[in-house]
């Protein structure tokens, strides 16, 4: 009998398989959406991640590459430490957002959904007589995360895991299975990514399922990445906008000296030419804009909506870029597809007093 890949143990969970952008499929939801939103934003969900890219970089010269390549600083990273980086094309503008872990003299980057190849491919282009060598994982890995107010101390009973003081994008030790990498995720998500071979992943799936932990599907997720002001490849992230616009400031590194796109991202800041910001959208009514929707301001097109979704906490919500003379929050604007008024909300979306 073969074993279980983590796709067979999730879809036995209940997973009801929607297709992502006609390229991939992915669990949107295991039944009642309400009761996995309550457990993403209460206490905890695992949440399938392996849609995601992942590339290992190695070779004697990849971390001065990957500085080279990217907004961060890479040459101090530390063993089993990460960061967060964006890959920009020469206008400054947005390849891809990724997530690096560095351990054991490999880098293991974390890229978005269906975006494996196109950033491999890009990335082959600028390599020359380095000692690079990027492996594309995407096909003989997986990965899912442990989310929410509690996971760390879910993990901690149950793996057995020691996260006292842990460090966002920290890869903890886990010698029962020392070959998975667990990771530590960066503020406003709480939790812990899980990534390597199918086996090692069923088997800490099941630990943590056994405990009571339920799978929340990527209807849930998406309500609370909508909710956190967390940017998605594909809706924010994309060549039409640039790591300022996006909100991306923690994964710029000003002062590491030279990359592609660095002159016009540092001219942006310099001389405040920052022209739109990624904002919350808190709408009027009960009908959600679609990605694309444009904006209003006396009349006149502001801004357009790229994500939306209906929140639990906060009612029907989206995220959009808008002029910067209009991200004030609540900032009246209109929607042009049914005049429906809406207000600007600071993100991550805050409750009400």
């Amino acid at each position: 009998m073969s074993a279980q890949s983590l796709i067979d143990v999730v879809s036995a969970a209940g997973a009801q398989w929607h297709s992502y952008r006609d390229e991939l499929s992915i669990p949107y939801a295991f039944g009642d959406v309400q009761a996995e939103y309550s457990a993403l934003s209460q206490r905890a969900g695992l949440h399938y991640s392996g849609h995601w890219g992942r590339l290992a970089f190695t070779g004697s010269d990849h971390v001065d590459f990957l500085h080279r390549m990217t907004t961060n600083h890479f040459l101090d990273l530390g063993d089993r430490f990460g960061l967060q980086a964006v890959f920009t094309e020469q206008r400054g503008r947005i390849v891809d957002w990724a997530t690096f872990y560095h351990r054991d003299l490999q880098t293991l980057a974390i890229v978005s959904p269906a975006a494996h190849m196109k950033v491999r491919d890009w990335l082959d282009r600028f390599l020359f007589t380095e000692e690079v060598t990027i492996s594309d994982l995407t096909a003989d890995t997986s990965a899912f995360e442990l989310l929410g107010p509690d996971a760390y101390s879910i993990a901690e009973e149950c793996l057995d895991l020691s996260l006292d003081g842990v460090q966002p994008h920290q890869t903890i030790s886990y010698p029962l299975v020392p070959d998975l990498w667990i990771t530590a995720l960066q503020s406003p998500w709480r939790g812990l990514r899980l990534v390597g071979c199918n086996e090692a992943l069923v088997k800490c799936w099941n630990i943590l399922t056994e405990a009571g932990v339920p799978p929340v599907g990527e209807h849930a997720w998406n309500i609370q990445r909508i909710e956190l002001g967390h940017p998605l490849s594909g809706n924010e992230l994309n060549e039409e906008h640039n790591p300022w616009e996006a909100g991306l400031y923690q994964s710029i590194h000003m002062n590491k000296g030279c990359y592609i796109g660095q002159e016009v991202i540092a001219r942006l800041d310099t001389y405040d030419k920052i022209k739109q910001h990624l904002v919350g959208i808190a709408c009027e009514t009960d009908s959600l804009p679609e990605a694309g929707t444009v904006l209003l301001a006396e009349e006149k097109a502001v801004g357009a909506v790229t994500s939306s979704a209906y929140s639990p906490a906060f009612g029907p919500i989206a995220l959009a870029y808008v002029r910067r003379g209009f991200t004030v929050p609540d900032t009246v604007l209109t929607r042009a597809d049914n005049s429906h008024q809406c207000r600007v909300q600071s993100l991550p979306f805050q409750a009400a007093c």
